[in-house]
């Protein structure tokens, strides 16, 4: 792809101002603890996607466009909807917003694809194919995978007497068991996201920014004290790694990128 039009950036700009106004200054707090209490069952969700679709109607004037937006918005708010309300969610939900935003556009001005035919693109389904692979069913394999060095990390901690009576080898609290539950969740995240750039730029060629990511991962779990710990995570960012590259390596020789 060449060059990008006036025209085109500013379809896109047009895009962007519409999420921000129906995501951020059009979305009053009522219909967001709405949402969070009542899920799919909330009139107030429904009453946003509704304003999302006229507002990116009236600034696009572009019907596929605005489909394309509000079916996408209502899934990752329905998503967002039964995740814990924490800035982690919150990000990956507007990321989740812009990719979708930004994968619409360019099929917009690319030549105006109608969805149908997207759908039937090989190099599409290709990348749709890895991509979502590199998500969820890779948590999953590693997940297995990596439950032997995991599950060592929920044994019960022995307690010395405190002031206030407690005796030791009392049941580990549910704070630690929590913390350690919402410590994998996060990891889980920190993962797909790892393997969406990975593939992302094993499929650009970029190899050194790969280099670069492990670095940084490396350095940042090099305080680590806990030895069996730190197998742990070794392991496991080795296996999403090494999973990652060679999917990315098949994505490239479907399409024919060797």
């Amino acid at each position: 792809m060449a060059g990008f039009t006036q025209p085109e950036i500013l379809l896109l700009l047009k895009l962007v101002l519409a999420h921000c106004l129906t995501d951020f200054a059009l979305q009053p707090s009522k219909w967001v603890e709405d949402r969070a209490r009542r899920k799919y069952k909330s009139k107030y969700l429904y009453y946003h996607i509704g304003l999302t679709g006229a507002v990116t109607l009236l600034l696009t004037q572009s019907w596929d466009l605005t489909l394309w937006i509000t079916a996408t918005h209502l899934l990752i708010d329905l998503w967002k909807a039964y995740q814990k309300r924490n800035t982690f969610y919150f990000l990956l939900d507007q990321v989740l917003h812009f990719v979708v935003l930004g994968t619409g556009w360019l099929f917009y001005v690319e030549g105006r694809v109608a969805p149908e035919a997207v759908l039937m693109n090989y190099r599409f389904m290709v990348y749709l194919t890895g991509f979502f692979i590199a998500t969820f069913p890779l948590s999953i394999v590693i997940k297995v995978l990596t439950a032997k060095w995991g599950n060592g990390h929920r044994q019960p901690r022995t307690r010395t007497t405190s002031e206030n009576g407690s005796t030791a080898g009392s049941p580990p609290s549910v704070p630690e068991d929590s913390r350690w539950t919402e410590l994998k969740e996060a990891g889980r995240w920190i993962g797909i996201i790892e393997r969406v750039l990975i593939i992302s730029f094993v499929l650009l060629d970029q190899y050194e920014a790969i280099g670069f990511l492990i670095a940084a991962k490396t350095i940042i779990r090099f305080k680590e004290t806990d030895q069996r710990k730190s197998e742990y995570f070794l392991f496991g960012t080795l296996l999403s790694i090494s999973l990652s590259i060679f999917l990315a390596l098949g994505m490239k020789l479907l399409l024919g990128l060797k």
